[in-house]
This record gives structure tokens, C-alpha cells and sequence, in this order.
């Protein structure tokens, strides 16, 4: 590629550009300041590209554009002026410039031009005047945009403010924490009701596009602003605030203003030009307006962080870069990703880039991030673009994973005790079945008296008690054990490599942990478990056989302490009324006197008469569930 650098000498120009194309092979760069080097220099060369640098005088500079653009009809020529400037650059594309750039101090929107030159020269399609401006605008927006976060709680009280809100609104972190009301003096009263509604539709869980404000700094000065806020969860799911993003977006504002000046301008220039072709321009201005409305809504619904990376996994564009993945939310262009990411990381990314590169296929592969003492979890997919070239989407999967785990603890875990299930019970006794772990001990456990809790109390306290028994029960039992609820009020536990002697160990320590619950809990309903054991030695006794057994040998033991565990649950519950002031002092005894007389005059006989006593003292039992 022959570049011709016409018009006065800049030195540091030409050896940017020189920098800028040392790895286009055969590329060169040739300087000329007079008119006849430039002439003498086209009829020899014939360049691929003219860049001519403005003089002072603009009229003389449009006249020469005319004469070099005659001469050189196959040459693509570029008119680089000190500022940017609609006007000039519309007369420069008058006199004949397929283009024209501002020159900055770091050549930022000549540098856009020149990339989309190199990737486009083969097949001959080049950007034409006006794209130059709005790529190069774009990149500049990048390095002057700011940003930052406020954490809200669901009443719209402020929790945090990240430090950057200051560079943008001149206000400290500390400011807006003191000063509750702030926010909402800074911001534009035009526009305070619909930053409300916003946060609004947030909190109610609709899907919203980021909204555009006005907001006046400490300094008195205005700027636009960008915000995008998303409902954040505590650990148990449940809402728990708002997280709002600020993005500073004055300056891309302004380029907006100056490029609707310039197309404008050139919309009436190309009317004037095409009036008598008979071209409709309404038509055409329609459909690209329409055109980019569907761009721009396209673009903003994607939740995704969206990567265009070199093979040696360089970033080459970034768009949504504040949707996280362990990237920063800006400066990502131009960046390694084993600068950005952990090692580790890195080199998933590497890996799947080669792999998509060398396959042609999509690689998918989730990770996890920790932010702030929580777990994010990201999906990649990548897949081959063009070239050397790779696209990555990245798209938080935290919701998603949350659910998955919830679904597995409804899949394997009792929701009221936290222990495991029959589900999970029932896998565990088909991996053990026939294995390396015997002998096996199954202890079968039963929780006595919980029908007459819930009948006379209440589920509530029948739930306190479930949870109290599945607490003895596991206080002795080591990592490998399996506990689990089966039933309403049956519990299982499965010893691997535990025989006889060891389970009535852990049965003893059992019953300990039982009386110690009974002496130091709080007085109330006792806490009476039946316990049944029954191991196997090897696998010629099937587990379903040592659970029946289990389960046999611990109604045994319920009905032998039948008696005793109904009669301390009635003196409990009797104890209950007495303190909770339903009997007064020597009512009982006045419903028993009364109750027995009445049992004589009808011929009950002893036992009956003993019955009617009990029933005397236990009259008023229901009313315990009475707060």
C-alpha cells in the first residue's frame, strides 16, 4: 500500500503512519510539501492514498483538492483538517475528498479510518465520508465516558456509592450517604419523575432499557447521563435492593448534535444533487431512521458482554462492557485477556479460542467469579468469526445456577430439617448394596408423641420438635453417616463400616443427647425417641432386609415405652395449661368431685370412674393452642 502525506511537513504524522503500517508488507509512505512534488509524485507512484494536510488558507486548499482529485481519480483521498468541523469537511467532499478526518494528538479518528481501509481493501469496499467520524467519535467516547454504582435498598434508601461518582458528579461517596435527598436535587426536575418510574419497574421485576438524564454537578455544570439498574437478591433469593449504573454520556451527546449538523448539511447537498433522478429522500431518510431504531434496540436488549478477540486472545472490540464477567467496564480494547482474567481463567479462554478457531465449532464453558464476598457465575460461548478472529458472548448465569441448586436441595434434602430425603436415602442404599463398605448398621428412629404436638399445640410445634430430633440424631454421627427423614415423624440413619457393637454405641450417645435435650431444654414437651438396629455382615443379607429389621426391632421398643411416653406427654401438656393459667387453682379437683358423683349415681364401674378422672384433668387440653 503507497501512502502520499501531501501539504505542510508534520514529522510526528509520518511517523505514526510509518508505525501504524510496518506489518502491511509492501506499505510505504512517501512526503511531499510543494504542489509539484505532489503532482510529480501521482503521475509517478499513482498511490493507493492521499492525505493532505489543510494549510492556512482554505481556499487555497479546496482549489488544490480539485486539481490533485483530477489527477489522481483511482487514489482515495482524505483531507485532515487541526479541528473537527462540519462545514469544512462538507466543502472538502465538495472539492472532490472521498473523506476528511480531524487530527487529534493521538490521530484517534484517522487511526479508525486506516483500520477500516486495511480490512476491506482486498474485496474493495471502503468506509465512505461520514462512517470515518462516527467510528472514530465512537472510540474517543470510550476514553472520555466515567462511570459508577449506587446500591439501594427496596425502600430507595442509599446502602453505597462506589468513589468514582465523584469524577462525574462532583460530589463524594460520603455526600450522597449524609445526604439522602441528594440525588434527586442533582437531577434535572424534568426528569426526576422518570428516573422514579424507572426504579419503579425495576422493583416490580420488568425487563427495562437503560434511561437517558440530565444532572447538574457541584460545579454548576450540566451533563447527560446514562443509567442501567438491575434488582439485586439476598442469600435466601428474595429481593434485596437496586443496583443503578451511571454512565457520564455528555460527550457522546455533543457528537450526536454535531453529526445530525453535518447530516444535515450533507442531506441537503445530496437532495440538491439527486432532485432530478427522481430519488424519493423521504423514503430513504425513513428507512434508515428505521433502521437504526432496530440497531439500537437490538443492541440494548442483548444482555450479554460481547467480544470480537484476536487468536492470541487480544481484544479487539467490546460492546456491553459493564456486564461483567470479570472484565472491567471499560478500556478493555486493545488489552490480553491473561492481562485482564486470573491465569487459571485465561486459559480456558485461550483453550477455547484454539479449539473454535482449529474446529469451526462454538466452545461453551461456565465459570465462577467472586465479587465482594459472592459467587457470579458467567457462560461463555465462542465461536470463529473471520480470519484470526473469534466472537465471545458472556452472559451471567447466577440466577440460573441459584435455581439449579435450589431444584437439588428440593431434589435431595427434607425442607424443614435440612437433612437428606427418602430420594436421596433410597440412592445411597442402591450405591452401598453390595459394595466395600460392610458391615452396614441401619438405625431405625421414631419420634413419639408428635401426633398428639400438632393435635394440641399445633404443627408449629411439632415442627420445633421435628427439628429438635433430627438434631440428637445427628449430633453423634460422623461425615461418611447418612441421616435422613422418611417420613412425617420416621427418621433412617445408614452406617457404611459400622457393625453391632459400634451401633449401640451410637445409639447410647443417642439417648444421652436425648436426656440432655429433656433436662436443659426449656421445660416444655419432651422429646422421646424409639430407636430399632439391625446390621449385615456382607452382602449375602440385602439392605431392604436390615431396614425391615430395623424398622421391627424399633417397634418393639415404642410399644414397650407405649405407656410411659403417653403419660409424660400428658403430664407435659397438663404442665403447659397450668402455666399458661387455664386452670385455675382447684378447678380440676372440682370437675373430678363432680365427674365421680356423677359416675356413681350412674353404676360406672372402678375403672371407668379412673378414666372419667383423667378425662376431669384433661378437659380443657385444646385450649393450649390458644395464644
Amino acid at each position: 500500500m503507497l501512502v502520499l502525506l501531501a501539504g505542510k511537513e508534520k514529522d510526528s504524522l509520518k511517523k505514526w503512519i510509518k508505525q501504524r503500517l510496518k506489518n502491511q508488507g509492501n506499505s510505504k509512505v512517501l512526503t511531499c510539501s510543494s504542489s509539484e512534488e505532489i503532482f510529480d509524485a501521482i503521475s509517478r507512484q499513482k498511490p493507493d492514498l492521499i492525505l493532505m494536510t489543510a494549510g492556512s488558507d482554505q481556499e487555497e486548499n479546496f482549489k488544490l483538492v480539485k486539481e490533485i482529485k483530477s489527477q489522481a481519480r483511482e487514489s482515495r483521498f482524505i483531507y485532515l483538517t487541526d479541528e473537527y468541523s462540519p462545514a469544512t469537511g462538507a466543502k472538502a467532499l465538495e472539492a472532490g475528498a472521498d473523506s476528511y478526518c480531524p487530527l487529534n494528538d493521538d490521530y484517534v479518528f484517522l487511526e479508525a479510518y486506516l483500520n477500516k481501509r486495511l480490512k476491506k481493501q482486498d474485496n474493495g469496499k471502503e468506509p465512505r465520508g461520514s462512517e470515518v467520524p462516527a467510528a472514530a467519535n465512537g472510540e474517543k467516547l470510550k476514553k472520555l465516558t466515567d462511570i459508577f454504582d449506587l446500591y439501594q435498598d427496596m425502600e430507595g434508601n442509599i446502602l453505597c456509592v462506589s468513589p468514582s461518582c465523584e469524577r462525574i458528579t462532583g460530589y463524594t461517596a460520603e455526600m450522597f450517604m449524609e445526604d439522602p435527598g441528594l440525588l434527586k436535587k442533582i437531577v434535572h426536575p424534568d426528569d426526576w419523575e422518570s428516573l422514579n418510574e424507572y426504579r419503579e419497574k425495576i422493583k416490580k421485576g420488568k425487563n427495562v432499557f437503560p434511561l437517558e438524564f440530565r444532572l447538574t454537578r457541584k460545579d454548576g455544570e450540566n451533563r447527560w447521563i446514562s443509567c442501567l439498574a438491575e434488582k439485586t437478591l439476598d442469600t435466601e433469593g428474595k429481593p434485596a435492593g437496586i443496583r443503578t449504573v451511571y454512565k457520564d454520556i455528555t460527550e457522546r451527546k455533543l457528537l450526536e448534535e454535531a453529526i445530525l449538523e453535518k447530516t444535515a448539511e450533507l442531506k441537503k447537498m445530496l437532495a440538491s444533487s439527486i432532485a432530478s433522478s427522481g430519488y424519493v429522500w423521504n423514503k430513504a431518510e425513513e428507512d434508515l431512521r428505521k433502521g437504526e431504531d432496530r440497531f439500537r434496540s437490538i443492541a440494548a436488549a442483548i444482555p450479554d458482554l460481547i467480544l470480537c478477540l484476536s487468536r492470541e486472545g487480544k481484544v479487539l472490540e467490546a460492546l456491553n462492557s459493564n456486564r461483567g464477567g470479570g472484565f472491567p467496564s471499560f478500556g478493555l480494547k486493545g488489552k490480553l485477556i491473561s492481562d485482564i482474567l486470573p491465569p487459571e481463567l485465561a486459559e480456558r479462554y485461550r483453550d477455547s479460542i484454539e479449539k473454535s478457531l482449529e474446529r469451526d465449532q462454538v466452545q461453551c464453558f461456565e465459570y465462577e467469579i467472586r465479587e465482594h464476598g459472592t459467587s457470579l457465575f458467567f457462560e461463555a460461548r465462542i465461536a470463529a468469526s473471520s480470519g484470526e478472529e473469534v466472537v465471545a458472548l458472556v452472559r451471567e448465569i447466577t440466577s440460573r445456577k441459584n435455581f439449579e441448586e435450589k431444584l437439588k436441595q428440593l431434589s435431595f434434602y427434607d425442607q424443614l430439617t435440612g437433612l437428606y430425603n427418602r430420594g436421596y436415602f433410597g440412592e445411597e442404599l442402591k450405591r452401598l448394596e453390595g459394595g466395600r463398605d460392610y458391615p452396614i448398621t441401619i438405625i431405625s428412629a421414631d419420634l413419639d408423641g408428635l401426633k398428639l404436638v400438632n393435635d394440641s399445640l399445633g404443627h408449629r410445634q411439632g415442627d420445633e420438635l421435628l427439628k429438635a430430633c433430627a438434631f440428637v440424631l445427628k449430633s453423634p454421627l460422623r461425615g461418611s453417616d447418612v441421616l435422613a427423614r422418611v417420613g412425617g415423624d420416621e427418621f433412617i440413619i445408614l452406617l457404611p463400616r459400622t457393625d453391632s457393637r459400634a451401633a449401640k454405641n451410637i445409639i447410647r450417645r443417642i439417648k444421652l443427647a436425648e436426656e440432655f435435650y429433656n433436662k436443659e431444654g426449656d421445660g416444655g414437651i419432651p422429646l422421646i425417641i424409639s430407636l430399632g438396629a439391625a446390621t449385615t455382615e456382607s452382602p449375602e443379607k440385602s439392605l431392604e432386609k436390615t431396614m425391615r429389621e430395623a424398622d421391627d426391632e424399633m417397634y418393639k421398643a415404642k410399644i414397650e415405652a407405649k405407656e410411659t411416653v403417653r403419660k409424660e406427654m400428658v403430664d407435659a401438656l397438663l404442665s403447659i395449661l397450668s402455666e399458661r393459667d387455664f386452670l385455675d387453682e382447684g378447678h380440676g379437683e372440682r370437675i373430678k368431685t363432680w365427674c365421680r358423683r356423677i359416675g356413681k349415681k350412674t353404676g360406672l364401674t372402678p375403672s371407668q370412674l379412673e378414666l372419667m378422672d383423667l378425662l376431669a384433668q384433661v378437659h380443657d387440653l385444646g385450649k393450649i393452642a390458644i395464644p
